[in-house]
């Protein structure tokens, strides 16, 4: 199902794109390909230059024209979650099958304002100055609604539209898809190259996985637009398999939980700026997840096991993302292979409203205010012993009795949490100095009791 928004600048390539998909080797027997189509004037006068809105039941070599269209819907506004949901629920109730995938082609700018576009959504409907929200819960409930009326999600969601693979996208819909195949920054005006891929489906008898068909979309993607080293402008593709979204998002939150220990040493900036170092210059503070994590994951600014926790995160997400093809522009003389994926490190508070946002920590290391307790003692009073948090490379502790006679001096940490043993000393209250290059000198008391 191929939701074809041509309702804008685009809709002469949208025609493009609706005779690459006719030109395959169409064998309705292994597949059924549905297209709804929404033309606008003023672009593109090709075949009759009608201006509302049709769905087609394509077959090989079809055209656009209003005599091959099974369906006249009049003008439909393609930038309605409903109408969306709407052309989902008539293709599952017209057309049965073992798989589904829903494309939506159009413009996009998946939730966040950009420098030059205020929209936070894909599917721009010109004729209705309308298109389908992303932070704001749109496309997630067509997508719900679909769900929760026949119980099927699209084994592939793809989003043919510029920068859209964010983790906000993903989290928005991940209970309503199997994999997701977008682009973390732009992509051709031509769209995804879909004859190969659709050749490759129809040549096997459908006899092939989802993950197969989304691998060999990126791939096409590649050889036509991205191999050329003139067409290198035209940027990324990936798959992710949101199977394994909620395994690296538990690993991610545990990280994020480091960030959030971090930033309570005021050593916030030192993140952002690494976001800051794989950021995209058409995708206003969003950065590059995979190379991200991997730079935190071997960073000697970082303690051992913030370390240890990116590399558990950077894993998991070599797992998520199945594939990625391309790179992206970082500045306008230097690009950066992607990974798949963008994460939002801007300061705009509208991120909060989010899934992704509501349900992880991200958003509270983002705008948090982390600086009223940066060490912290625990338990306290102890027994024995206590773990002292917060640490970072170059502090140094010492223990002090209330006398001023030093007990314990340690200056090498490799965590940012330390255990001291008190156990061989007596009852009563210490003194514990840390000296920090970052904080100054900060003094905590520990009581050791019974």
């Amino acid at each position: 199902m191929i939701f074809l928004n041509g309702d804008n600048n685009l809709e002469g390539y949208a025609i493009d794109d609706f005779l690459e998909i006719s030109k395959s080797n169409i064998d309705t027997s292994v597949a059924n390909i549905l297209v709804q189509f929404d033309r606008i004037s003023g672009y593109d006068t090709r075949y009759g230059n009608w201006t509302d809105t049709k769905r087609f039941y394509v077959t090989k070599d079809m055209t656009p024209d209003s005599s091959n269209a099974i369906m006249d819907c009049g003008e439909l506004n393609m930038g309605d979650k409903n109408i969306l949901s709407d052309f989902v629920k008539w293709g599952i109730e017209n057309y049965s099958a073992d798989h589904f995938a829903l494309i939506i082609w159009d413009h996009g700018n998946s939730w966040y304002k950009n420098k030059s576009m205020e929209i936070k959504d894909i599917s721009n409907d010109e004729t209705s100055d309308s298109s389908i929200g992303i932070g704001n819960g749109e496309l997630r409930s067509a997508l719900r609604n679909v769900y929760n009326q026949y119980g099927i999600k699209p084994d592939i969601l793809g989003i043919d539209c510029c920068i859209s693979q964010t983790i906000t996208l993903s989290a928005e819909v991940q209970p309503y898809v199997n994999y997701i195949i977008a682009s973390e920054d732009f992509e051709s005006v031509f769209g995804w190259e879909y004859t190969t891929p659709l050749n490759y489906l129809f040549e096997n008898s459908g006899d092939i996985t989802p993950k197969d068909l989304g691998k060999k979309i990126c791939s096409s993607y590649y050889d036509v637009y991205l191999s050329s080293p003139t067409e290198m402008n035209w940027n990324t593709l990936s798959l992710l398999d949101m199977s394994q979204f909620n395994a690296f998002l538990d690993n991610f939150d545990i990280l994020t939980d480091k960030f959030i220990q971090f930033s309570a040493l005021g050593q916030k900036e030192t993140v952002i700026n690494i976001l800051d170092n794989y950021s995209l210059l058409n995708n206003q503070s969003n950065s590059d997840l995979g190379k991200f994590l991997n730079d935190i994951s071997v960073n000697p600014l970082f303690m051992d096991d913030v370390r240890l926790c990116a590399n558990n995160a950077l894993n998991a997400y070599n797992n998520f993302v199945s594939t990625t093809v391309g790179s992206y522009f970082h500045t306008f003389l230097d690009r950066i292979e992607a990974t798949g994926l963008t994460i939002y490190y801007g300061n705009e508070s509208s991120y909060g409203d989010s899934i992704f946002s509501n349900s992880h920590n991200w958003d509270n290391f983002l705008f948090g205010d982390h600086y009223e307790d940066p060490y912290k003692i625990y338990p306290n009073p102890t027994t024995g012993n206590f773990t002292l948090s917060g640490l970072l490379r170059g502090d140094e502790v010492n223990i002090y009795t209330v006398s001023g006679s030093l007990l314990y001096s340690f200056n090498k940490f490799h965590t940012m949490d330390k255990e001291i043993d008190l156990s061989k000393y007596a009852n009563g209250i210490y003194f514990v100095v840390i000296n920090s290059t970052d904080n100054g000198i900060v003094y905590r008391k520990i009581a050791k009791i019974k």
